[in-house]
């Protein structure tokens, strides 16, 4: 009896692809500061992603996440990276991609952290800049190296700026943003006393020094009509405590009375500097 041949003919592959689930692939964007050069490259990451991933034929577009004007070091700050990370818990990505290791986290234990989470998801992270796919062999030394690199660099510019700040304070050269309730800026920064404000502000030492109370100083403002000052819409004992409280009142300046690392170990303050003989009104 004659063997009976059959032939297998190969399934061709596009119906293979067709039969295949995509892959649903985000990505995820960030800028640090709100500078206008900042701002378009912020609007060209998202430009580029959409279409990047949804000109990909086995890839299904999951969506943009994006930060804006958030700093790389601090995670529990990134709204839209925690939402993205509980998406992937969800079942709803299967991959991330991203522009560097410096846009996904500057932090280093974050960032592994982070990774090895969505790894055990079977989630992966793709880094543009480097190359790297979180799923492959030996891409968590490589990210690790990498992710240290790019925290010292965090810290170095935390560093330099902090203290250039403070050397520009103790020079009297720093610029202050907006000036405190009696104080006008001339065209070079320089404080300078805006005699109307000054008598309210002298007038709520002297009635207070007198015995009057904070509530009640509050009032008698409120009633006469007098403007307030710029972050409060009326006068409140609140208003009054704040303008008392006031270190420049008393001809002193400080900086940094309170403060947040951008590096770890995150910390509530830090070495307060003092400027004394400014600003008196």
């Amino acid at each position: 009896m004659a063997k009976k041949i059959t032939k297998i003919v190969p399934v061709k592959q596009q119906v293979v692809r067709q039969l295949q689930p995509k892959k649903r692939v985000c990505a995820y964007c960030r800028v640090s500061t709100d500078s206008r050069e900042q701002q378009n490259s912020f609007t060209a990451q998202l430009e580029y992603y959409t279409v990047l991933i949804e000109n990909q034929e086995d890839w299904q577009f999951a969506g943009i996440y994006a930060d804006e004007a958030r700093s790389g070091t601090k995670l529990q700050k990134r709204d839209d990276f925690l939402r993205m990370l509980k998406d992937c818990e969800d079942g709803e990505i299967d991959m991330i991609i991203t522009k560097s290791l410096t846009r996904f986290a500057r932090n280093t234990v974050d960032s592994i952290e982070a990774i090895r989470r969505l790894k055990g998801l079977g989630v992966a992270v793709y880094f543009e800049k480097e190359h790297i796919d979180s799923l492959s062999e030996k891409s968590e030394l490589m990210l690790t190296i990498l992710s240290s690199l790019a925290q010292g660099e965090s810290e170095s510019i935390s560093t330099n700026s902090k203290w250039a700040v403070i050397k520009r304070f103790q020079d009297g050269t720093f610029i202050l943003g907006t000036p405190a309730y009696g104080y006008t800026k001339d065209e070079s920064g320089e404080l300078i006393i805006q005699e109307g404000e000054a008598a309210v502000v002298r007038r709520i030492f002297r009635e207070y020094l007198n015995g009057k109370g904070t509530y009640v100083i509050a009032k008698d403002l409120s009633e006469e009509g007098i403007s307030t000052i710029r972050s409060a819409e009326k006068w409140n004992d609140g208003v009054i405590k704040e303008i008392l409280l006031n270190p420049i009142y008393t001809g002193n300046l400080l900086h940094q009375k309170t403060m947040t690392t951008e590096v770890l170990p995150f910390r509530r303050q830090g070495p307060a500097s003092s400027v004394s003989g400014r600003g008196q009104p």
